[in-house]
């Protein structure tokens, strides 16, 4: 588990890049917009949820990505 100070400065850097690069969401995959349903959340709103992530958000992390052998993945979750 990451420290405080760690979560932090990945949010800060995540949301820097994010405002720079943008973001690319997965809409090809059925489990992905199943999500969004369960989770009653517009596609349009994914994005402002990324925005608002705050530390006391974090779950677990980092950690590392098998899939596609990119970067290491953070875990976030709001109740």
């Amino acid at each position: 588990m990451s420290s405080e100070a760690q979560v932090a400065s990945f949010l800060k850097d995540f949301k820097e890049k994010m405002k720079i690069w943008d973001v690319l969401f997965r809409d090809d995959r059925g489990k992905n917009i199943q999500a969004l349903v369960d989770l009653e959340l517009r596609p349009i709103e994914r994005k402002a949820a990324l925005e608002a992530l705050e530390t006391k958000d974090y779950c677990e992390g980092p950690l590392e990505e098998k899939l596609y052998g990119g970067t290491e993945m953070w875990v976030f979750g709001k109740i």
